[in-house]
């Protein structure tokens, strides 16, 4: 009878066996094979069971599989599908090519007329076996092992082809976790995840080999073709998914290097590809992905020169003396002249004809500067893009020069953890200029350690599926085309609209601003405090970098929304030592929470130009006490980063909501920059019963407008004793009192005055504080509401939605 159990142990016969034997095999040795025969005639097991079972068996052993070079496994199961059925031979094949994404498909046995027995996936599948003779003998290796691990090794990055089957992988994974999230709630999940064609540029006249020339004869073709049939070191798709948001299917525009193309480096060819596939998806307004993996600009030399020329030395016999030119004899000057490969001067050098070399054409395409007008071509390209549509660059290898440019013209960026840094110039050519060995790895340029910190990676992945499925949920947050409606997910079964929000901060108590937004587990009783934005919703980006805000993106009641918010705490900017100077040291710097300092002014006005771009409303959570002005900071450019708030502001064309919670304050320059007036058809601000809002905070107002003679003042006006005081002294001067007694009395105020002063400074700081209460901003329409945390919830969900009805009709 058939078992999960039985076939656990055969499996594990297996690889054991092959553990044993396993010292025999060389470190190269690859492409083990493991056949398991299973006939239960009798039995009666549907075909997902079998399916489900040998997937888990799969996964629970992966590790293992993986260290004895296992590629496929193949599971010969012969079952009833159900009681009134023959027994069926089934073929479960399962394979890992990629290491990140498993594969099991599921054949049966086929006997077609006048042909040999075929294996057939089951349920409209096709794998890499269909219309396979079950008699055919196993190859070797696989078709596209060679390649898969050419690319490996070059920079720890997958084969481009395999790309799709991760997508597909992530797709999968966010229904998983959309289902796990609404446990009482049936799921429906398309048949299909993924659907692509590949992009491919043909020429409009037809022919055969076309180059970049001229780029208006170049077009691009949907195209349906195995992997591997690209003679270009750079492949586009288009690409439908049918996500948990967009279970219909959205479509983008993905763009990737071939790293075993010429190690992924930039000629014209791989430049016209990327521009027109960039220049579709703006034509179409679809989200444009690139995986960058890639050696920056070509860099050629024609071969067919080098293979001809020759030396005029500066003593004919002595190359120990130098040289004074090189030259082609007239035959090879010929052959070059006619190709174009070649300019040169004719000389006669005592009666020998040559053709001294002016100038190398060559006849073999992308030697040089031709590769790097192609770079500036995609550099515009790439940033018009970031203006017309949503862009997304995951960085899944190394990115050298233009590579680095695109990944920051794009802004948007996931980076791998291992082997992807974005460098300029790689540290051994540095090594070489600097004439010491400096630095020991690209990761001390541009790997995560690097491009986090300093805002280039908006997020880190740990491996390369993990950084394709961030970016499916990046995706999730962005209209499916530009300018398109929000991507709306159903939150029956995981949140409530109506809910109040379970987090309250307390007065004068540091607390983690995500705890507002995100909510959080109670250190009291392990209950869930909910927070303002639909659970487990909140994803933050540019987490490393200007940690004195905190920026992300958030669902509302199953709408998506950005996200900036204030770090209130203290914490530390560092700045690391550089290996090329010798006396510099790695710094802290403490900055102080509620202030904006250079770099979070810069982070916070490259968030709203980021949100702009996804066409996503904006919640600004604000608490910032005003800007760092202190003359390192100034020097830094605060004033200019500061500015540029107002100038993302301004362009913003979706609703924003600025929003003080409870205990929170917005003063001076901070509140300047974020005015509802400064764009005021988008904008609107509220406040929280216990915010606060003013010019100076009320100490330093109450020093300046309510000093000590006003204190006094008040203090003969409101005090009991005090009034007794100055009636008795009017008293004592207006009649015939000694001068004595009037210096007593004077004396018995000053003490009393002194006594007071304490408790009036007090009184004078909460008079200040009254000046600056919601009320008093509601009075004045400096906010358009008094909104209680409480029930902040629903209020902004309800208000949002009427204010992008109102931006609808406008756009109508």
């Amino acid at each position: 009878a058939f078992s999960a159990a039985e076939v656990e142990n055969l499996v594990v016969e297996c690889l054991s066996a092959l553990d044993v034997t396993g010292s025999a095999f060389s470190a190269s040795a690859a492409a083990n094979h493991i056949f398991v025969n299973i006939v239960a005639a009798t039995s009666v097991i549907p075909q997902l069971d079998i399916e489900d079972v040998v997937r888990s068996i799969a996964e629970r052993y992966s590790d293992k599989l993986q260290a004895l070079r296992v590629s496929e496994m193949e599971i010969k199961v012969t079952v009833k599908l159900s009681e009134d059925s023959a027994p069926v031979p089934l073929w479960l094949v399962v394979s890992n090519p990629t290491s990140l994404v498993l594969k099991v498909d599921t054949y049966v046995q086929v006997k077609e007329a006048g042909m040999p027995t075929v294996l057939r996936g089951v349920g409209g599948r096709k794998g890499e076996l269909e219309g396979t003779e079950v008699m055919a003998p196993y190859p070797i290796s696989r078709p596209l092992d060679a390649v898969r691990t050419r690319a490996m090794k070059s920079t720890g990055t997958l084969y481009v082809y395999d790309w799709l089957e991760v997508f597909e992988a992530a797709v999968e994974n966010a229904w998983d976790a959309y289902e796990a999230s609404r446990p009482l709630v049936h799921v429906r999940r398309p048949r299909r995840l993924l659907q692509s064609v590949e992009l491919v540029v043909r020429s409009k006249s037809d022919a055969e080999r076309w180059d970049a020339e001229d780029m208006s004869d170049l077009e691009l073709q949907e195209v349906s073709r195995p992997p591997a049939q690209n003679d270009v070191g750079m492949v586009a798709w288009l690409v439908t998914l049918f996500t948990p948001e967009a279970p219909g299917g959205r479509q983008m525009v993905l763009i990737a290097n071939d790293i075993t193309h010429a190690v992924g480096s930039f000629g014209t060819r791989e430049d016209a590809v990327f521009f027109l596939a960039s220049q579709l998806a703006r034509d179409r307004r679809l989200p444009r992905l690139y995986l960058a993996a890639n050696s920056g600009a070509r860099i050629g030399m024609a071969e067919s020169i080098q293979k001809k020329f020759r030396v005029a030395w500066a003593k004919e016999g002595d190359p120990t003396s130098g040289f004074r030119y090189l030259y082609l004899t007239p035959s090879d000057y010929e052959a070059a002249r006619q190709k174009g490969a070649v300019k040169a001067e004719l000389t006669l050098e005592d009666g020998d004809v040559r053709f001294r070399i002016t100038d190398i054409i060559g006849e073999e395409e992308d030697l040089g500067v031709e590769n790097l007008m192609g770079s500036g071509r995609i550099a515009g390209e790439t940033s018009r893009a970031y203006d017309d549509v949503f862009t997304l660059t995951l960085v899944v290898g190394r990115s050298v020069g233009i590579g680095a440019y695109l990944v920051r013209l794009g802004h948007r960026t996931i980076q791998s953890k291992a082997q992807a840094p974005i460098i300029l110039t790689g540290f051994q050519a540095l090594n070489k200029l600097m004439g010491r060995g400096i630095y020991t790895s690209n990761d001390q340029l541009g790997g995560p350690m690097v491009m986090h910190p300093n805002g280039v990676s908006h997020m880190l992945a740990a491996n390369h599926r993990d950084a394709v499925q961030k970016a499916i949920g990046w995706l999730g947050f962005v209209p499916t085309v530009r300018g398109g409606p929000l991507p709306s997910l159903d939150i029956t079964g995981a949140d409530s609209i109506d809910r109040g929000i379970g987090f309250h901060p307390e007065p004068n108590t540091p607390y983690d601003p995500r705890h507002l937004v995100a909510g959080c587990v109670s250190d009291i009783d392990g209950s869930w405090q909910s927070g303002l934005f639909d659970k487990d919703s909140f994803v933050e980006s540019l987490d490393g970098w200007a940690m004195t805000v905190v920026t992300g993106r958030a669902r509302l009641g199953g709408l998506p929304v950005g996200v900036i918010m204030t770090e209130g705490r203290m914490v530390e900017a560092l700045h690391p030592a550089d290996p090329a100077d010798a006396t510099s040291m790695e710094k802290k710097t403490a900055q102080a929470g509620g202030v904006w300092f250079p770099d979070s002014a810069y982070k916070t006005s490259q968030s709203i130009r980021d949100f702009q771009g996804e066409d996503l409303p904006l919640f600004i959570i604000a608490n910032w006490r005003g800007f760092s002005g202190g003359q390192r900071d100034m020097f830094d450019e605060v004033l200019k980063y500061g500015s540029y708030i107002v100038d993302a502001l301004v362009g913003y064309k979706q609703p924003i909501f600025v929003y003080i919670p409870p205990f929170a304050e917005l003063r001076g320059g901070a509140w300047v920059v974020v005015d509802s007036t400064i764009n005021a058809g988008c904008m609107e601000m509220y406040a929280d019963s216990d915010a606060r809002g003013g010019v100076l905070e009320p100490n330093g107002a109450a020093a300046i407008k309510f000093r000590r003679k006003h204190q006094v003042a008040a203090m003969h006006r409101c005090d009991d004793k005090m009034q007794a005081l100055d009636a008795e002294l009017a008293a004592a001067q207006d009649g015939d009192a000694n001068t004595g007694a009037v210096a007593e009395i004077q004396a018995r105020i000053a003490a009393r005055e002194e006594q007071l002063l304490g408790i009036y400074e007090q009184i004078a700081v909460a008079f200040a504080d009254l000046h600056d209460t919601p009320g008093r901003m509601a009075s004045k329409k400096v906010i358009r509401a008094e909104v209680p945390w409480q029930t902040a919830r629903p209020y902004f969900y309800w208000r949002l939605r009427r204010r992008l009805k109102e931006f609808d009709l406008c756009r109508r």
